[in-house]
């Protein structure tokens, strides 16, 4: 696939999951959703949606392929950057990056070779979580 557009099929599946946020699903099954669609568009092995608990200040997974429940500071990694700054953060080689927790790697066998992180903000531009 060319990096720089999105095919057809790619479209239809974002539009599908666009259609499904309107619908009464559960929170859990959108974020699966979420997730499974961008794996496939982005061709990626795993993903991840961690949202933000305010109470604490950290980011939480909720849903994750491959990993149990990671926790993260609100200031700490790529995942906190990207929440702080509301900004995608894209990462080609994670064990090159200064901000890079290999921590997680360590404890469940894979190796990350690179990091796409986009935040997830509310219309009222409340920090939701990351993708």
């Amino acid at each position: 696939m060319n990096h720089q557009e999105l095919n057809t099929t790619s479209l239809w599946k974002i539009l599908e999951v666009s259609r499904n946020l309107s619908m009464p699903l559960s929170l859990e099954a959108v974020l699966k959703q979420v997730v499974e669609t961008a794996l496939e568009v982005l061709d990626a092995e795993r993903g991840s949606v961690f949202l933000f608990h305010p109470a604490s200040d950290e980011l939480r997974t909720q849903v994750a392929t491959g990993r149990a429940e990671i926790r993260v500071p609100l200031t700490k990694g790529i995942v906190g950057e990207c929440a702080l700054n509301r900004k995608v953060v894209n990462v080609t080689d994670c064990y090159q990056d200064a901000r890079f927790n290999s921590e997680v790697d360590r404890q469940s066998g894979f190796k990350t070779q690179s990091l796409l992180a986009i935040p997830l903000v509310g219309l009222d531009d409340n920090l939701v979580g990351v993708l």
